[in-house]
């Protein structure tokens, strides 16, 4: 066999080796850069409706809060007059009258004196 039949079935047999590649595709600038503006305003559109969506959300939380906080408020108040009413010396004086039959303080005062200092 001489030199260049050697080579010829050297290249055949390198040609066969070789995969298959895909054929590539040429991409324009145009193209890349539709695409990256797309990417862009569509990530700014997403995160104006997630901020949307979550201001909606503590809006709706924060009103819920108010309206809680109304309730409560009265319920206090209530519960402040309650305990005033109950400590209020003129009804601690009725009940120990009508209930307890206790009797109020006579304004005669008595001193008592000693018999050692009558003359």
């Amino acid at each position: 066999m001489s030199f260049s039949a050697r080579t010829r079935t050297h290249r055949r047999s390198a040609r066969r080796r070789r995969p298959l590649r895909a054929p590539r595709v040429a991409v324009s600038a145009d193209l890349v850069l539709f695409l990256t503006i797309a990417v862009i305003v569509g990530g700014v559109s997403f995160l104006y409706i997630r901020q949307a969506t979550v201001l909606r959300t503590l809006t709706a939380e924060c009103a819920s809060a108010r309206e809680d906080l109304v309730e409560r408020q009265e319920v206090n108040y209530a519960l402040e007059l309650s305990i005033e009413e109950a400590l209020s010396l003129k009804r601690i004086s009725d009940y120990a009258v009508s209930r307890l039959g206790m009797v109020a303080p006579a304004e005669t005062r008595y001193v008592y004196v000693p018999t050692r200092f009558r003359p």
